[in-house]
């Protein structure tokens, strides 16, 4: 468990399972991890970190909880992960139709959730085989600043129609988790989900 600050000063505990420690552009260190709070991984910064506490219930300092548990010297920085461009230009390249239509239908009511960002990277990283973890966050932070427009998602549905049926349905399943991932169901979401499943198999989804 983590008491975390996140970027809006708002203080809570988290329940984590840390998956590795990656580093940002300027060699920081943060903890890559489920948070079983959402159920989805997230990203720790250490600086943002105020304690952590054991299994008994006992409260550290992160800095030398961190080194004794995961041998991490968070006064060290290290060199960001290299990054395969052409790697990366390919994995956005394949993921951009999905993009485009799960970022419109988490912004049709007007605000991407977290964990509708969530599930947007997580499907988009499914796509592409070995990413790194910076890679992983490059395509993320993309995805994050997505607003498209009537006509890109026009443009997307016609290229996932042209596409192979399994990935297809993957794209349903995905649309589907992300219009119930901050646990609401808004009419926006229903009625642009229900043209997205038209569109794309030919059947009226069932709500």
């Amino acid at each position: 468990m983590i008491e975390y600050i996140d970027t809006k000063n708002r203080e809570s505990r988290r329940p984590i399972s840390v998956l590795s420690v990656k580093y940002n552009d300027h060699g920081d260190p943060s903890l890559w991890a489920i948070c079983h709070h959402r159920n989805a991984p997230r990203s720790f910064r250490i600086d943002r970190i105020q304690c952590c506490i054991d299994y008994d219930g006992e409260v550290h300092e992160p800095a030398p909880f961190l080194l004794e548990t995961l041998d991490l010297d968070i006064s060290v920085k290290a060199p960001v992960a290299d990054v395969d461009s052409a790697r990366l230009r390919a994995a956005r390249d394949r993921a951009r139709p999905h993009a485009i239509l799960l970022a419109g239908l988490s912004r049709c009511d007007g605000y991407m959730h977290p964990d509708e960002l969530g599930v947007i990277c997580r499907h988009c990283g499914q796509l592409s085989d070995r990413l790194s973890l910076e890679e992983c966050d490059r395509l993320g932070r993309t995805y994050r600043r997505l607003k498209p427009t009537l006509s890109q998602m026009d443009e997307a549905l016609d290229s996932l129609r042209s596409g192979p049926v399994d990935t297809l349905e993957k794209f349903l399943i995905a649309a589907h988790e992300l219009i119930r991932a901050d646990g609401k169901l808004t009419p926006e979401e229903a009625e642009l989900y229900e043209q997205f499943h038209y569109e794309l198999t030919g059947v009226h989804w069932l709500s």
